[in-house]
């Protein structure tokens, strides 16, 4: 087995990206304003040589219908014939498995399981869901599956025939892993109360339940004899119990030196007879029944990630940097068999039960065949890797481009829901941030870097930099309306604006807060730079300050229409929509909504609110007039340019498009 994520529960991060190009000017200052401090300007930052961006085809695409382009503009006289036009995505995968005789590969999704041949790697058919999955494991004998939920339920499938079993409750947490004994007798499971159960499969009564570790064990094996289990957790240790009945036997200690605590990555052996555990730039082998180490691998250029053991531990694959290193364990000392470069770098991995392929994992989804050395996706079901969405775009209603965490960019065509990598930057964002028109994108790493590019051209960076010696790492971009500027903001509390042109610096600003939020005006005449409930409001050609603004907290503020600004504002007890002037600070409306996200349509006449339901409110007056409950929690939403068009981002990436009924 192979864990893919452990972020699925991030919600996705989205700018709302207003129409309204016009040529940079600078505004007089109104009589209201308290004049700010001028910016003083910084030396231009020093580029960055960057490595070319290459595509890869380890993307699938997206599953998606074709959708119609509605002419009429979604508005409130016509929002109570709002139509699911369009959805794209099945979630997030999870965690990947092959089957006991390497034919189907099997993907746990927040939607359900995603069964895919093993020859092809052809998506086959999908096992629906009331909630995410997040752990699965195959009988020995490939004819059961089994997978665990956030909350804590299990269900179990007949393949053949695609019927439910039985479904198990093992707590209210998670549960964090899988597996059955090697005969079939006994399926266990780790939950996120830090407990291991057992059940008899026979009847699937519970047999006990074991206590000892501090936090959910993310790997289970028995031994090939059944009579022992081992259990692993990240920051503590093996531990091997003793069954039945579950007596706790010696921990293995997987850390270097015997330090605890230190353990990035793991993986059992398919018979149990030994277990990898990597820390830092080193692997640690351990004989799982003697508990002895059997012999250390320090060769790694960089730090390793991913690990994992072939059936009968011939075999240890493990990543570090951008390359995957194969290594025959069988050898008196370690001897490397095959290095394969990697063009996105794979969160887990996992051998085929003959030992001939390994699965990809996070975000690549993919099969290494090891003899040809040939890397094939996994296409057709539609679900996206576990690293969370960074943002979401739409600059034109035919293309939907993300951003990943990952550091790459994708984009989907929405008549026909076809999925391509444009970008591959080789470094990780904390933020990014796109232009309108949707030729440029900008990425902020977590070292603070950093970079733009024009994504219909991918070969290099425009420009990439450090914009602050102390590397703190990037918390918000934005790219202005007329594509002249860039914001960048870190977690030290400092703002740059940076001339897309040649990359130099306009202007160093220092609003008191680490930026969260970065936003131009549609008129480009003001930088929006909020934090900590604080939202301060700059003069974008100089950089004084017009107006302040304190809330309880504000989320994701933005400029709407004529420059005023529009924030969710929270206190104890309530949530509200906020509008402010921003060239005088003053509140001038306030509407008490569910929590969720925002979207304000173009003509500003109606409000979208989206969270538990979508909800749309008339303005300026307030009144409810509709609300749809698919039984999703949305994530985000926003309009599209003329108002035709509603896209709503499921908790999980799903895409879903929204336009009114044809009478």
């Amino acid at each position: 087995m192979m864990k893919i994520s452990k972020e699925i529960y991030l919600l996705l991060i989205i700018v709302v990206v207003v129409s309204g190009c016009k040529p940079f000017s600078v505004p007089s200052a109104p009589a209201t304003s308290t004049p700010g401090q001028p910016a003083t300007a910084s030396p231009s930052p020093s580029p960055i040589p960057t490595q070319a961006p290459t595509s890869t085809p380890l993307v699938p695409a997206l599953a998606g219908t074709p959708h119609f382009s509605p002419s009429e503009a979604i508005n409130p006289d016509n929002v109570e014939r709002l139509t699911l036009l369009a959805t794209y995505g099945s979630g997030y995968a999870t965690q990947l498995a092959w089957s006991p005789d390497g034919s189907q590969v099997a993907a746990a999704t927040t939607r359900g399981i995603a069964i895919f041949s093993a020859g092809d790697l052809a998506f086959k058919f999908t096992l629906p869901t009331p909630y995410p999955l997040l752990s699965l494991a195959f009988s020995p004998d490939g004819s059961r599956l089994a997978a665990g939920s956030a909350g804590g339920k299990i269900m179990v499938w007949e393949l053949q025939s695609g019927k439910v079993i039985t479904e198990l409750q093992a707590g209210y947490q998670a549960v964090a892993a899988l597996v059955f004994s090697q005969d079939g007798s006994q399926l266990s499971a780790s939950t996120g109360d830090s407990l291991v159960h057992l059940w008899d499969t026979s009847d699937w009564s519970k047999d006990y339940t074991l206590k000892g570790h501090q936090s959910a064990p993310s790997l289970l094996q028995f031994s090939a004899d059944g009579k022992t289990l081992f259990s692993y957790t990240l920051k503590e240790q093996v531990r091997r119990w003793q069954l039945p009945g579950g007596t706790a036997g010696k921990e293995l200690y997987i850390g270097i030196d015997s330090l605890k605590n230190s353990a990035l990555a793991g993986d059992f052996s398919g018979d149990g007879t030994c277990f990898a555990a990597a820390q830092d730039n080193t692997i640690r082998l351990f004989d799982t029944a003697k508990g002895s180490t059997l012999f250390l691998i320090t060769s790694f250029q960089g730090r390793v990630t991913a690990v994992a053991l072939n059936p009968d531990c011939s075999l240890l694959g493990a990543v570090d940097s951008n390359r995957l290193t194969l290594w025959d364990i069988n050898q008196p000392t370690p001897a490397q068999v095959l290095e394969f470069p990697l063009e996105i770098i794979p969160g887990s991995l996992g051998f085929s039960p003959d030992g001939s392929k390994i699965l990809l994992g996070s975000p690549a989804l993919a099969v290494l065949d090891i003899g040809s050395q040939a890397i094939v996706p996994l296409s057709g079901a539609g679900f996206l890797s576990g690293s969370a969405l960074n943002q979401v775009y739409l600059p034109e209603s035919d293309t939907l481009t993300r951003a990943l965490v990952e550091g790459s960019v994708l984009q989907t065509r929405l008549d026909d829901g076809s999925t391509g990598l444009t970008l591959l930057t080789g470094q990780q964002w904390n933020v990014s941030a796109s232009s309108l028109d949707g030729k440029w994108i900008a990425g902020g790493g977590v070292d603070g870097q950093v970079s733009i590019w024009n994504i219909n051209s991918p070969a290099a960076a425009l420009f990439s930099f450090y914009p602050d010696r102390t590397r703190s790492p990037s918390t918000s971009l934005a790219v202005d309306p007329a594509s002249q500027w860039l914001a960048a903001a870190n977690a030290a509390g400092k703002v740059w604006v940076i001339s897309l042109a040649d990359g130099s610096t306009l202007a160093e600003l220092q609003p008191g807060f680490p930026a969260s939020t970065l936003g131009f005006s549609p008129s480009d005449n003001l930088l929006l730079a909020a934090g900590r409930g604080q939202i301060r409001v700059y003069q974008a050609g100089d950089g004084n300050i017009w107006s302040e603004i304190s809330a309880f907290e504000g989320l994701l503020p933005a400029f709407q229409l004529d420059d005023t600004i529009l924030f969710r504002s929270y206190g104890e007890d309530s949530y509200a929509v906020t509008f402010a002037n921003p060239l005088t600070g003053k509140v001038v409306n306030q509407l008490v909504t569910p929590p969720g996200e925002l979207a304000l349509s173009g003509d500003g006449t109606l409000l979208a609110v989206s969270g538990l339901q979508l909800q749309f409110y008339s303005l300026p007056d307030g009144n409810l007039l509709y609300s749809v409950d698919t039984g999703s929690r949305y994530a985000h939403v926003f309009y599209n340019r003329d108002n035709t068009l509603l896209t709503t981002i499921t908790w999980d990436g799903v895409v879903q498009l929204w336009g009114i009924e044809n009478k």
